[in-house]
């Protein structure tokens, strides 16, 4: 970590180093974030923070990535996230309506923004508390319990179903005022190179193809069941602090998005637990119960996933397995790598050339006894937890 958190933020509050504790909250590739600590709360007015506070977090975001730094990275980023916090956040001179579910929903936080040091490329933002991603979560020892599990499954998919119907077909200056296009494209574009090495390199005869499939359907993402989103939406992003409230994390993506990406990119980093050879059969049947929970909860509040909203899932989960392989391939043994890729490429496949070409077996439920979005997703969830 090249930056020196406790002399910025002695020399920003005017306090003796002595006084501040860093801990390191995520190294990730492109940000590095902290909480500081103090040992006296401390009073932030002069960033219009009405409250003292004894701890805060702070999220660096250089020019570059942080885990390589001859990689260049726009720091418009940190702009977006910036953005963000303030757009959901109901205390806020003008928020958008979707921060009014942060006030229906006390159990769901999100960080408020106290300051954004353009210069230093820092976020200051409140502290959310000590907390686990919620893939974490459901590993942890010993196991949460399964009343707690279901609740925060039904509360998270409820939630999410709701942000996604306040913030449907967004109107041209909702657009304005969250404005995610340089951050998205950049987004799209590494995700689809990276699904074309890999299918190249897995030597996947019709890779060209379903690479183009990709990539037409990301060009048209915000013209189909479009709303706000995280658009980064996977389970790391998730935190459940020690209160068991639902944190969401890392908006740096924020804005246009589209439902079915939002929803398949959770689903599919929830089935990653699946595939792990390091996951237990209770841990396998604990994810399985989340999923499956947050999903029927999600069908409760949205309505019936049309056509159009099946073809983009099984490209997202498709391309997002597919990913997995190169992405995680520290992590992979031989069995994991198969079946991801092999979900992954019957995905694609499966999503045909258009709407009309989808192959719909791939929807067939044979208990009959699963919610239109589980079955989006269940032929995916087999694959990768056999063994």
């Amino acid at each position: 970590m090249d930056f020196d958190f406790t002399a910025y933020l002695s020399q920003l509050l005017s306090l003796p180093s002595d006084q501040i504790t860093i801990q390191i909250l995520t190294g990730g590739f492109c940000n590095v974030t902290v909480r500081a600590s103090f040992s006296h709360p401390v009073h932030l007015t002069r960033f219009g923070h009405p409250y003292s506070i004894p701890s805060i977090v702070l999220k660096y975001a250089p020019p570059f990535m942080a885990t390589d730094p001859s990689q260049p990275l726009h720091v418009i980023r940190q702009h977006v996230e910036a953005r963000a916090l303030v757009l959901l956040d109901p205390l806020s001179e003008s928020p958008l309506p979707v921060s009014s579910l942060l006030t229906k929903y006390p159990n769901f936080k999100i960080p408020r923004l106290i300051h954004h040091d353009i210069e230093h490329s820092i976020l200051m933002m409140t502290d959310l508390g000590s907390s686990v991603t919620l893939d974490a979560w459901l590993a942890q020892e010993p196991a949460p319990q399964a009343e707690e599990v279901a609740r925060i499954a039904k509360d998270l998919g409820q939630f999410l179903a709701e942000f996604v119907l306040a913030t449907s077909e967004p109107n041209a200056e909702i657009l304005a005022r969250a404005s995610n296009v340089a951050m998205v494209d950049q987004f799209y574009s590494d995700s689809v190179n990276l699904t074309k090495t890999v299918l190249t390199n897995q030597g996947i005869p019709d890779a060209e193809m379903l690479v183009r499939r990709i990539d037409e359907a990301l060009r048209d993402a915000g013209q189909t069941n479009s709303c706000l989103g995280i658009v980064d939406l996977w389970a790391p992003n998730i935190l459940i602090n020690a209160d068991n409230n639902i944190c969401l994390i890392d908006w740096e993506y924020f804005g246009l998005s589209s439902a079915s990406s939002e929803l398949s990119m959770l689903v599919q980093s929830l089935h990653y637990i699946l595939l792990r050879s390091d996951s237990t059969h209770d841990l396998i049947l604990r994810t399985n119960a989340f999923t499956g929970t947050m999903l029927q909860n999600y069908a409760l509040h949205a309505p019936p996933p049309s056509s159009q909203f099946k073809r983009h899932a099984l490209l997202v989960y498709g391309r997002l397995s597919v990913n997995a392989v190169e992405f995680f391939k520290v992590n992979f043994d031989d069995g994991m790598r198969r079946r991801a890729l092999d979900a992954g490429v019957r995905y694609l496949r499966a999503a045909g050339g258009s709407v009309d070409e989808m192959d719909l077996s791939m929807f067939d439920d044979d208990c009959g006894t699963l919610t239109s979005y589980e079955i989006l997703y269940e032929r995916g969830r087999a694959i990768k937890a056999a063994r």
